[in-house]
């Protein structure tokens, strides 16, 4: 017979009550789901189970407030894990019909993919998400992959990200028209700005060009619409003109 002591660090605490205190349960959806507690939504198939969590979903990232609720609130990020239903036939059109922000769920894909070689490509990164979820997304985009062949490409008109904390100067790239109506690209490294430079404001500044430009037009003295169009028109020439070199580091 073996006799030797297991060891264990686990030790039986007595916890007397009175030494407890108290804390308010917080609510995802009062008085339905509390947050930091496991909520299990039974029923028999076809009851309706998935079509009211894809709809909860759609409420919570979209912001919108919950039923029986006028509380505003924030977009949240949203994790659907399933074992049962196919994501091509099944979720992703329940999920569209529900009329959720499906942006997050694409997103989460980039930052859990550890396959090697890959490029994602994203048209208006910031679409339908907080300035802050798309820097935590960002950043959390680096550290996830930061030694993985990965890379996010993307375009944004969300200034507020343009932050040499979070990208190089060599990572930030503009386009802007010229008077010849073709796109110039040229890259933020070129205007050898200071690290501490806040880029934001610069940018919205026209230091570094690809913002629009307008002109005046007095709207109310206009016959046709043909003299709005061509106005538009020789507006966006003009504002072409005005910034299609762009300004270097004087």
């Amino acid at each position: 017979m073996n006799t030797e002591k297991v060891p264990c660090d686990d030790e039986l605490k007595i916890i007397m009550a009175k030494g407890i205190e108290e804390k308010e349960v917080k609510w995802l959806w009062y008085p339905y789901i509390p947050f930091g507690k496991l909520t299990l939504l039974q029923g028999d198939p076809g009851d309706g189970k998935s079509k009211l969590i894809l709809n909860l979903i759609a409420m919570l990232t979209n912001g919108e407030s919950l039923p029986f609720t006028d509380e505003p609130r924030e977009p949240i990020k949203v994790i659907y894990q399933t074992t049962e239903d196919d994501k091509e036939d099944t979720i992703v059109p329940r999920f569209n019909a529900s009329g959720s922000d499906g942006s997050l769920f694409d997103l989460m894909d980039m930052l859990l993919n550890k396959r090697e070689d890959m490029l994602y490509v994203v048209d208006e990164l910031e679409k339908s998400l907080h300035p802050k979820l798309t820097e935590r997304f960002l950043r959390l985009f680096m550290q996830l992959h930061k030694e993985e062949r990965m890379q996010l490409l993307f375009t944004t008109h969300e200034s507020s990200i343009m932050d040499q904390s979070i990208f190089r100067r060599d990572e930030i790239w503009f386009i802007e028209r010229n008077s010849d109506n073709a796109s110039v690209i040229y890259s933020l490294d070129r205007f050898k700005e200071r690290y501490d430079k806040v880029l934001s404001k610069a940018y919205l500044e026209g230091r570094y060009g690809a913002i629009p430009v307008f002109s005046t037009f007095d709207f109310a003295r206009a016959t046709s619409q043909a003299d709005v169009l061509a106005h538009i028109s020789d507006d966006c020439h003009d504002s072409a003109e005005r910034i299609s070199v762009p300004r270097e580091e004087e």
